[in-house]
């Protein structure tokens, strides 16, 4: 389904709404209104919320001339907290397999 495909593609933290809204066509407020509708609450990921720390640190020091060891340090943490979140899902999706359990939330198609 291309609603859960896009609100996924959000929850990785690769892209802001915007920039999905941007890439696919959708009017303004579309992947918000589908992260509701299907399910998947505003919570964001710490991929997401670094990452959006890491642009906000990019476009200061391109403005003025910030210590490119801080914006280094931001992005080992970045790939740090992605490992980390692969490894997450890797657990939740053996779980799922060997216990037979439904841990992660089910989306509902509409």
């Amino acid at each position: 389904m291309f609603k859960d495909q896009v609100c996924k593609e959000y929850k990785t933290g690769k892209y802001t709404k915007t920039e999905l809204e941007e890439k696919y066509g959708l009017g303004h407020g579309r992947v918000l209104y589908w992260l509701e509708e299907l399910g998947y609450g505003q919570q964001q990921s710490a991929t997401f919320r670094a990452m959006k720390e890491i642009k906000s640190i990019t476009t200061i020091s391109s403005s003025s001339d910030s210590s490119s060891s801080e914006l280094q340090l931001l992005r080992q943490e970045l790939e740090q907290v992605r490992l980390e979140l692969a490894a997450h899902k890797l657990m939740i999706d053996i779980a799922e397999r060997e216990l037979k359990i439904d841990i992660r939330k089910k989306c509902s198609t509409k």
